[in-house]
């Protein structure tokens, strides 16, 4: 013990030492380390209010990618002929904008698509429900938009809902934007509705006064829904009239045109479809594709209300082919021209099809 003493009190000594000695500041050793940035306000109030907005977006983006291609099938007919993809696709659309509106039922972008990709994929009552839901959100003062009206009018009217539907496409049917091709629905309408006169008196003023023109699909089918009107209302003349006046102003590209234009028409009900058809085609001259067309509608039963009318196309179309055959078969003076084609009692001159 006495040996360990003086160590003992060395060590005390060095401690009280160095608690003796000053220390240096925090702040002389400290590392200093810049605050995180602060979000800007708007970033932090979006995320607030919109917890799921960049999700959506996300989504919102690859559902337009999915629409710009189906246009593109469409207009171009080309990659889907069979129409398969395009039905996979707005499929995979569908599901993706269900997912978005579970996140946000309020958003009104999400609603559209949800309208626009239902009525294209066949979901019409889910289509209504959207865009019902839509028109539900807008502020009392705020009309729908026109594509809205127009796409909730013909989704009714495929629901069997047709007062209902003209309701819609007459409010879509002003002279801006979509007004033709809400005017082309709207005389479909009128006419599977049994007024067809009507049907003129809605297309015809419209055509004359505020679309002169036939280079866009619009135009096109809102002129071919008034010669449908007119035929269907046995004005056989005004309804060629209509044709002629479109294939003058087009030339050679209008059998391009009204094919493009039939293709991208949504026809209520689609069995229509037959009946622009057979009417193309007879305006083109093609009469044995014409009398196809004409029977496939004829075929409906119920689901052809004017049945009649392409019953009597093909009598038409049947006379005469039995009266070139007739002038075929007789002989012919040496040095004689060939015989002109007639028509039918009552029916335009036909052109004579492309060779």
């Amino acid at each position: 013990m006495v040996l360990r003493a003086p160590r003992v009190l060395l060590a005390l000594a060095g401690l009280a030492v160095l608690s003796a000695t000053p220390r240096p500041a925090r702040a002389d050793y400290a590392v200093d380390y810049a605050p995180p940035p602060k979000p800007p306000e708007d970033d932090f109030w979006r995320e607030v209010v919109e917890p799921h907005g960049d999700q959506i977006r996300v989504v919102l983006e690859k559902v337009d990618q999915i629409w710009n291609q189906v246009v593109s099938w469409q207009n171009y007919d080309a990659g889907d002929p069979t129409g398969e993809l395009r039905q996979r696709v707005l499929d995979d659309a569908w599901g993706m904008l269900k997912y978005a509106r579970r996140l946000d039922p309020t958003r009104r972008d999400v609603l559209e698509r949800m309208g626009r990709i239902g009525e294209e994929s066949g979901r019409t009552q889910a289509a209504i429900e959207a865009l019902q839901a839509y028109v539900a959100l807008l502020p009392p003062e705020e009309d729908p938009p026109a594509e809205i009206s127009l796409r909730l009018g013909r989704s009714m009217l495929r629901a069997g809902r047709a007062e209902d539907a003209m309701r819609h496409l007459r409010a879509a049917a002003s002279p801006a934007g979509i007004g033709a091709q809400a005017l082309a629905a709207l005389g479909e309408a009128l006419m599977q509705t049994g007024r067809t006169a009507d049907a003129i008196d809605a297309l015809s003023p419209n055509l004359g006064q505020q679309y002169s023109y036939y280079w866009q699909n619009e135009t096109v089918q809102l002129a071919f829904t008034l010669a449908v009107a007119y035929d269907r209302d046995e004005q056989i003349t005004a309804a060629f009239g209509v044709l002629e006046d479109m294939r003058n102003q087009l030339a050679t590209e209008y059998a391009n045109r009204i094919q493009q234009s039939l293709a991208a028409l949504p026809l209520v009900p689609a069995r229509d479809r037959e009946y622009f058809l057979a009417l193309f085609y007879e305006s083109e001259g093609y009469l044995q594709e014409a009398r196809t067309e004409w029977l496939h509608y004829a075929e409906g039963g119920d689901g052809a209300p004017f049945r009649g009318r392409a019953l009597d196309h093909v009598a038409a179309i049947d006379q005469l082919l039995a009266e070139r055959l007739e002038a075929a078969a007789k002989p012919k003076p040496a040095g004689a021209a060939g015989a002109t084609t007639g028509t039918p009692s009552g029916y335009p001159p036909y052109p004579q099809p492309y060779p």
